[in-house]
């Protein structure tokens, strides 16, 4: 790695941990309206938008069937920005979360999720004791899901593609792995 990725890391490192301690201080509800009206900014950055229309372009390949199955009348090309500024909202409620999630304890994380989980089936099969595999993929917040399952008293491994950026990761590591 040359220096320049190191000083833009730093960088980068800077600006996440002076996002964390200004927005810490905010209630969490009006964090997260911030934060998925903030991150839809990033729909501005080029090569951001160009990687993106290209994994929806990807996932939605027979688009003119989908949208007659779904009733979707409106151009692919406005297709793509309405799912890439939504992706974008939801990154940055995302995000926020990650920053709130030392404030998160058993008296108000029921107030933050929608638990779709059949608790009673999941408590059987826990009690099991042959292991139990979930997977959320990277739908709804997934940060939320292991704060929620770890104060639930589960024990949860969590797999992951660490960040680029070596700084970031550790720092945010912190977080992830608190509860």
């Amino acid at each position: 790695m040359n220096k320049k990725n190191r000083f833009l890391e730093f960088i980068e490192y800077i600006l996440v941990k002076l996002i964390f301690g200004i927005f810490h201080l905010f209630p969490y509800e009006k964090g997260i309206r911030f934060g998925s009206k903030l991150f839809k900014i990033l729909y501005i950055i080029p090569i951001l938008r160009k990687i993106a229309y290209k994994n929806i372009e990807f996932i939605f390949h027979d688009y003119e069937n989908f949208s007659k199955l779904y009733n979707i009348n409106i151009p692919f090309k406005k297709f793509k920005k309405i799912i890439f500024l939504k992706n974008l909202e939801n990154l940055g409620k995302i995000f926020f979360t990650l920053i709130y999630s030392p404030k998160i304890n058993q008296k108000n994380i029921s107030s933050l999720i929608k638990n779709n989980v059949d608790m009673a089936l999941f408590n059987k099969l826990f009690e099991e004791r042959k292991g139990l595999i979930c997977l959320s993929f990277h739908f709804g917040n997934w940060e939320l899901n292991g704060i929620f399952f770890s104060m639930m008293g589960y024990p949860i491994n969590v797999i992951f593609r660490p960040l680029d950026n070596k700084l970031l990761d550790r720092y945010l590591q912190k977080y992830r792995s608190d509860k």
